[in-house]
């Protein structure tokens, strides 16, 4: 067998105890440990009350942990576990002697290598014949890495190197003053620096390579619920992760995983009279059992950081309970809203569960977009499914779910991710959806107005009885929170149908409990459970749990960011209590030339200042006609040309109006839908001359497509307003007046839109008919169009609009009618432009 390659004996502050492996009969036995001698009465335990010595004879309380492997041209062999030790020093001769399952070997200070030795260990060599025994103790101190005043780290190495084969072990041991069971603290969340030392061996026939390992991270405790989480980094960048349950006399146990290397157990305790200190061994193996080791955390107390503000600021450890939805595909469990614990280390951007059945931790580092979770670190038999950061992608969590597509994300977030970890708990097989974020404090949660919030929907459809593999459902939709009643409402379009819901967010609380519903061929009816997340709000997150109507059971979450085009679906346009973004459709008329648009203008309406702001996405439009622009607030109302039916505006080569909304206007009462009509003078008109161009902006607050009708037929009954040209009526410009009438058949998406026009010429004179206009054309989604027949000589025109109110109760409406002269000349043409508004009757 080649010689043991011992890797990094001793770098800058890292422990040479890297011996190889041992233990051939598979049991942790050491066969080369010499026999222990004939030993002394035992000192006491806690005879000093700190490490910084002088010491007095004490046998050290300890946790230790071994890890062995043997090797010949036959084969290899590994073992690795918790063991139990005696480390006792004996003051008299300032020895150590560690006992191991009956072994036993004692170092003192002739033994001490000074080579080895440095100011944070003191490295003891025995050699004999072909057997090396060594012990690596840290050194006591208040400072710095791996020298601590309560707690210490000692390695007992021995190997055996053959010709033709070898063996050895290391055996890890934490000891100490431990802290007295009545000074465990029993409230608030202790946080520790902590640093790893150890080994592993790795065998392969005739060799075994045998590597250290170091690192530093944080360990975290919430004292009040005994949860324990830490993770870190080893200085080759794997990141090491681990859990565990204090008890109430201080000590601890919980699984520990090293990326890349294996995953085992830990068993330690607090150490020093205040529980200033922690100390722990652990052990760990690979898949296959041919890499295992053994090693030591041992950490001190340090300051935790305030209340983190992102992913970014967790500089100690969280720990957080989760609402999860949790979704069982096979075995007796029940799925519906749960609970899951949540250990969060800053310091390696991990983040553990902490629930029992669960050991998996979720890389939350690094994240700027996405809305997942974008890596993991888990034991065997465990996945988790997460967005990638970059492409915003789903992967699959594992075969047994392999039927689950990959998704893209419509937007991304900040402070909030979701997750799906699957399990095997009990004998059940189950998913677990659930979120990760950054809660909006309390004291930063607004009291009043309304916040909408575009949501990505992911989950997916399973069912238990059969345990047939589970199918993902996708969507997008809408969370909306009223801040002053607390009403929540949701809505949106999946894979599988629409979906609804209503909740209430809780007074004095970030989160929301409430009921959804998805209909489609399978019907389901469940609840939802959310917060909001980040410094003001900004972004939401929620899981929910149906069952449908055929037994099968919808789990999955929604996450999302605030987007100012979603308003409050109770509100109308006279209670907008936060800047909205109302959707338009728009015509314009000018040169005796018309046009129709949809959204290619934007009004912003600011309750606070009462104001709207118009802009346009584009310059001018293909005719030459400009876009419109206007800032029409209370500093240039038009009080003299103002009444119950217009507020007027004016400005430099500017006027304006818009049509109030409310009980008070004689025409007509709307809630919802508006219009402005927006006159701009343009000075560069044929031959140089200015004109006027007015732009007629449909504006409010539209019905969802998710609550838009889709059965059933309605009609709606109104007013139009516009602007024209028409040679049979006028040689100039013309105001159009009239009624309108639409008829909606939601089920087979048919409308007809009926005008009926009346004209006077703007420089004065007498109303005359110009007649009725019918558009026929389609409604889907909560908006429709529609056209006049093209047939020769007869009107040509273009209709687009929206249904408005929470419920279609309103219609709006531009149009555009284009009717070509007699000898077919441009010149000379009719054309209308202007706004049909309505309510249902």
């Amino acid at each position: 067998m080649k010689a043991a390659k011992l890797a990094t004996l001793l770098a800058s502050s890292m422990l040479c105890m890297l011996v190889a492996g041992c233990g051939g009969d598979g049991s942790g036995a050491v066969n080369s440990t010499p026999a222990p001698p004939s030993p002394p009465p035992a000192p006491p335990a806690g005879a000093n009350t700190t490490l910084l010595g002088p010491l007095k004879s004490e046998s050290f309380v300890n946790d230790a942990a071994q890890a062995s492997l043997s090797g010949s041209s036959a084969g290899t062999s590994g073992s690795y576990g918790a063991t139990t030790a005696t480390f006792v020093y004996n003051a008299g001769t300032q020895s150590y002697t560690m006992t191991v399952r009956g072994a036993a070997q004692t170092f003192g200070p002739a033994n001490i290598d000074a080579a080895l030795t440095n100011s944070a260990e003191t490295v003891y060599l025995i050699k004999s014949g072909n057997t090396t025994d060594s012990l690596t103790v840290t050194n006591p101190g208040t400072s710095g890495r791996f020298t601590y005043e309560y707690v210490g780290a000692a390695f007992w190495q021995n190997a055996t190197i053959n010709t033709s084969s070898g063996n050895g072990g290391l055996y890890a041991v934490t000891y100490g003053e431990p802290t007295p069971t009545a000074a465990v603290p029993l409230s608030g969340v202790g946080t520790y620096a902590i640093d790893l030392i150890g080994a592993y061996g790795a065998a392969a026939i005739n060799q075994v390579s045998i590597y250290a390992i170091t690192g530093q991270g944080q360990l975290g405790i919430d004292f009040a619920t005994g949860k324990l989480v830490l993770g870190g980094k080893t200085t080759g960048g794997a990141m090491f992760t681990g859990s565990g349950t204090l008890s109430s006399t201080g000590s601890f146990t919980g699984p520990l995983d090293i990326d890349t290397i294996g995953y085992g157990q830990l068993a330690g305790r607090l150490y020093g009279p205040g529980a200033q200190e922690v100390g722990g061994s652990f052990y760990l193996s690979n898949n296959n059992g041919d890499a295992v080791g053994s090693g030591v955390i041992i950490g001190r107390s340090e300051t935790a950081s305030p209340p983190a503000t992102s992913f970014a600021t967790i500089n100690s450890p969280q720990f957080q309970t989760v609402a999860s939805s949790r979704q069982y595909t096979g075995g007796t469990g029940t799925s519906g809203i749960d609970s899951l614990e949540l250990g969060l280390v800053g310091a390696t951007g991990l983040a553990t569960i902490l629930t029992p059945g669960y050991y998996q931790s979720l890389n939350f580092s690094g994240q700027t977009s996405g809305n997942s979770i974008g890596s993991v670190i888990s034991s065997p038999n465990m996945a988790v499914r997460f967005v990638n950061v970059d492409a915003a992608s789903l992967v699959n969590p594992d075969a047994y779910s392999s039927n689950i597509a990959p998704y893209t994300a419509p937007y991304t977030t900040q402070y909030v991710y979701g997750a799906v970890a699957s399990s095997w708990i009990n004998s059940n097989h189950l998913y677990d959806y659930f979120l990760i974020g950054i809660d909006t404090p309390v004291s930063a949660l607004p009291t009043t107005g309304f916040a909408g919030y575009v949501v990505d929907f992911d989950g997916a459809v399973a069912n238990q009885k059969t345990g047939i593999q589970p199918t993902e459902v996708t969507g997008s939709g809408t969370i909306g929170i009223n801040f002053g009643s607390g009403q929540v409402t949701t809505s949106g379009v999946t894979s599988i149908g629409n979906f609804s819901g209503t909740g209430t967010l809780a007074s004095g609380t970030n989160s929301f409990t409430g009921s959804l519903s998805v209909g489609g061929t399978t019907t389901y009816s469940g609840s939802m459970q959310g917060s909001v997340f980040g410094p003001t709000a900004s972004e939401v997150g929620a899981v929910f749990n149906a069952t449908g109507s055929d037994g099968t059971d919808l789990a999955g979450l929604m996450t999302g960011t605030t987007n100012s085009s979603i308003v409050d679906s109770n509100a109308t346009l006279g209670s907008l209590s936060a800047p909205t973004a109302l959707a338009t459709n728009e015509s314009a008329y000018g040169l005796q030339e018309s046009l129709v648009e949809s959204g290619s203008t934007q009004i912003a309406y600011d309750p606070a200042s009462k104001t709207y702001t118009v802009s346009s996405t584009s310059a001018a439009y293909n005719t030459g006609l400009p876009a419109a622009s206007a800032v029409l607030g209370p500093s240039n109302v038009d009080s003299a040309n103002s009444n119950a039916t217009f507020t007027a505006y004016s400005g430099p080569n500017l006027a304006a109006r818009i049509f109030n909304t409310g009980a008070a206007n004689p025409v007509i009462q709307l809630s919802y839908v508006s219009f402005a009509q927006i006159t701009q003078t343009e000075p560069n008109g044929p031959n140089g001359t200015s004109y006027p161009v007015d732009h007629f902006e449909v504006f409010g607050l539209p019905t969802s497509s998710t609550n838009a009708p889709t059965t059933g037929s309605a009609t709606y009954s109104g007013v139009v307003y516009g602007k024209g040209y028409d040679p049979a009526v006028s040689n100039g410009d013309l105001a159009l007046g009239g009624t309108g009438q639409l008829s909606a058949n939601f089920g087979t998406g048919a409308t007809s839109t009926t005008l009926n026009l009346n004209a006077t010429p703007v420089g004065g004179g007498t109303a005359q008919s110009l007649g009725s206009y019918t558009f026929t054309g389609t409604t889907s989604g909560g908006a429709f169009s529609g056209q006049t027949p093209t047939t020769t000589s007869v009107a040509t025109g273009i209709i687009q609009g929206n249904f408005y109110g929470p419920t279609a109760s309103e219609v709006g409406a531009a149009f555009t009618i284009n009717l070509p002269s007699a000898n077919g000349n441009p010149v000379g043409a009719t054309n209308l432009a202007g706004v049909f508004l309505g309510k249902k009757n």
